[in-house]
């Protein structure tokens, strides 16, 4: 969006749909779901999984684990706060930095993955977007080699006790059936505390 100053107009978006300028066999304008979204391996996603995550260094993890906990707690809330409240108005918390209107910041809030989920505990699937993005940068000679999923298992383990931690302080709100829906626009999976029943991805 902020590349429209430029005069760069959008034809299609990485979640599979198309934008306003689009003129094609789907349709025309925006909002059309384009065929070869489904063949992805991400989808409904979309053609990548769109994850974030926060990177915490070893030595707080180890020596601070409660403040760990306790961050993870307030992230949850803000997102269950948030997601509750209108995106466009969610969007103009941050519009000095954004720098988009209610409507167009309503539409980055609602592809945000924390929001449609209303939660925040990791999952197998987006552990599984490290992997990916992996071999991505490794294509692209951004990183030598890509990851092994026992690395991306190893990384996420430092901080899963901690995040069931905080999960169960809130009062375990989102139930088994919760991590693993698939009639969602999300892939999700079994929540990072249960990564010894996750797929083997070797």
């Amino acid at each position: 969006m902020a590349a429209q100053s430029t005069g760069t107009v959008a034809i299609a978006n990485s979640f599979g749909f198309t934008e306003e300028h689009y003129d094609g066999p789907a349709g025309k304008g925006a909002g059309h779901m384009l065929a070869s979204v489904k063949k992805s391996p991400f989808y409904p996603d979309g053609y990548y999984l769109h994850r974030s995550f926060w990177i915490g260094r070893n030595g707080l993890i180890e020596q601070h684990p409660q403040v760990v906990v306790a961050f993870l707690m307030a992230q949850q809330e803000a997102v269950a706060a948030l997601t509750a409240m209108d995106a466009g108005a969610v969007s103009q918390l941050v519009k000095d930095y954004w720098k988009l209107d209610a409507a167009q910041g309503a539409k980055v809030v609602k592809d945000d993955v924390l929001f449609s989920r209303g939660w925040a505990w990791p999952t197998e699937n987006d552990a599984r977007a490290v992997l990916e993005t992996s071999k991505f940068m490794a294509g692209n000679k951004v990183i030598d080699k890509p990851l092994q999923w026992s690395q991306v298992k190893d990384a996420f383990s430092r901080t899963a006790p901690l995040i069931r931690q905080a999960y169960e302080r809130l009062g375990s709100k989102q139930s088994p059936s919760e991590f693993n829906r698939t009639d969602v626009a999300d892939l999700r999976g079994r929540p990072v505390w249960e990564m010894d029943k996750w797929s083997d991805r070797s």
